[in-house]
């Protein structure tokens, strides 16, 4: 959390299935609990192939966000 505060950029990396997208959902989880003005998404690009798709890909799943 201290990281995310001091605007530093975070890479997680591991093997499948080890919790990265439970703890990525816990720490949005506490931002919201502390401040509701701050907007966060997720999405997940695993099935995206090329900066093609992973353009298309953003762009639908943020348009959510953003209605």
């Amino acid at each position: 959390m201290t990281a995310l505060k001091n605007d530093r950029n975070l890479t997680l990396i591991s093997l499948r299935r080890i919790g990265k997208t439970g703890l990525i959902h816990h720490v949005f989880h506490q931002i919201d609990l502390k401040n509701k003005a701050i907007k966060h998404f997720y999405f997940d690009i695993f099935a995206t192939q090329n900066l093609r798709d992973f353009t298309t890909y953003s762009q639908l799943d943020l348009s959510c966000y953003l209605l």
